[in-house]
Formats: structure tokens, C-alpha cells, sequence
């Protein structure tokens, strides 16, 4: 994506499309926030320290390359995101409804509900 712009915008473009055509269903997405404006959008968000253990752990590699791959992504997609589309702050607070803090959440549990929005 990084070097084809194309494949981000074949990639967002289906997200947009999904979300008109469905409802009541979960998206994971950077995006989906933006490209699906009429849903409920949930951030999982935890500190820097626990997410490069997450990400060291699930992809079996040391603290120190999981926290330079982890960064540069971030800083990455920040960067195509701002070219793109013209958004400043893709993980702002504000983008979301509603912000759950996963530090205590156990890597897995997600395809349970622990929330319910009537």
C-alpha cells in the first residue's frame, strides 16, 4: 500500500461499499470510521508499552523490532491517510463514539460482546 496508492483505495472503497450494504455488523478498519459515517464507531486503544508487547508476542519477534515496525506503520499510515484523504489525526478521540480501554481485555475475547448497544 505504501508503494500503490491504488491498493488503499481498493481496500477503503469496499469498506465504504460494505458499510452501505450492511448493517449490524462489526468492521475492523484504520478507516472505517470515516468511510462508514452512518454507524457506531468504537476505538480499542491501550498504552504504547502494551501494544508493542501485543504485537512482539503475536508476530513472535523481539521488543525492540516490534516497537520500530509498530512506529514506522503508524507513521506511515498517518502520512497516506493525510495525502489521501486529508485527515490530520486518524486516531483522534473525536473520530469515535466511544473509546474502551483493552489493557485489562484478554487478546481473543473480542469475538464475544462485552458491550450491547440497544
Amino acid at each position: 500500500a505504501k508503494s500503490d496508492p491504488s491498493i488503499d483505495k481498493l481496500v477503503d472503497k469496499k469498506i465504504e461499499e460494505f458499510g452501505k450494504e450492511h448493517s449490524n455488523c462489526v468492521v475492523e478498519s484504520w478507516l472505517a470510521w470515516n468511510f462508514i459515517p452512518d454507524s457506531i464507531k468504537v476505538k480499542l486503544t491501550c498504552n504504547l508499552d502494551t501494544r508493542i508487547e501485543r504485537v512482539s508476542r503475536r508476530d513472535s519477534m523481539p521488543l525492540p523490532e516490534a516497537k520500530e515496525n509498530t512506529l514506522l506503520r503508524e507513521k506511515d499510515n498517518a502520512e497516506r491517510y493525510l495525502q489521501y484523504y486529508g485527515i490530520k489525526d486518524f486516531t483522534a478521540d473525536s473520530n469515535f463514539d466511544f473509546v474502551v480501554e483493552s489493557l485489562m481485555l484478554i487478546a481473543g475475547t473480542f469475538s464475544s460482546p462485552f458491550f450491547t448497544i440497544s
